[in-house]
């Protein structure tokens, strides 16, 4: 089994993806995203306005990332949009601070979105800490309930995910992303509705 380091993932396959990462007060987070990303060669952080010295420290731990300090808290989507303004590949992933994340989980993503090609969004399935899979999927409240039970295996097509972690493709969204009325709670819910409603899947 590999291990998911850099060795066992092709370098090629990280250099198609920009990780996006939008950081308040996150400086305790920023040992362990530099020790999972290190080789990771595009990555762009969005420190909104953290009073933790986390914008200044980012540098210390990604040192081949380009950090861009806001000096107020935008919130999430505006964050992400200053980031993904400035993303040149056909890839970006969307990264929340305390979340980790292997190489091997990257490159597997990338794979995923080569197989289904009209996929937007992609993402993968969180862990609790215990090794536990949570539900970071659902179909929005905005259209209908959901029915039936929850996917156990494999890939399938949902109406909304957690925004925790997620694959966009650039080339899906024609330069918008997220709606910047919107500072939190409803972001990823807005985000999955827009895609929906334009025929771009999740």
């Amino acid at each position: 089994m590999t291990d998911g380091t850099a060795s066992a993932v092709n370098q090629e396959l990280l250099n198609e993806v920009t990780v996006v990462i939008v950081t308040f007060n996150s400086a305790h987070c920023l040992h362990e995203l530099g020790r999972h990303l290190a080789t990771c060669p595009h990555i762009i952080v969005v420190d909104n306005g953290s009073d933790d010295g986390c914008a200044q420290l980012a540098l210390t731990h990604l040192p081949q990332a380009q950090v861009i300090p806001l000096p107020t808290n935008l919130g999430f989507g505006a964050a992400n949009n200053r980031a993904l303004a400035k993303v040149k590949t056909p890839f970006s992933l969307l990264l929340n601070p305390d979340c980790e994340i292997t190489l091997k989980a990257i490159s597997q993503l990338l794979k995923t979105a080569s197989k289904w090609p009209d996929a937007a969004i992609v993402a993968p399935q969180l862990l609790q800490a215990n090794g536990a899979a949570e539900v970071n999927y659902r179909w929005p409240l905005l259209n209908w309930n959901s029915h039936g039970p929850a996917v156990s295996n494999g890939p399938a097509c949902v109406g909304f995910i957690c925004g925790a972690a997620m694959l966009l493709r650039i080339s899906a969204f024609d330069s918008f992303f997220f709606d910047e009325q919107f500072f939190l709670t409803t972001k990823t819910m807005t985000f999955a509705h827009a895609c929906s409603t334009s025929d771009k899947p999740c």
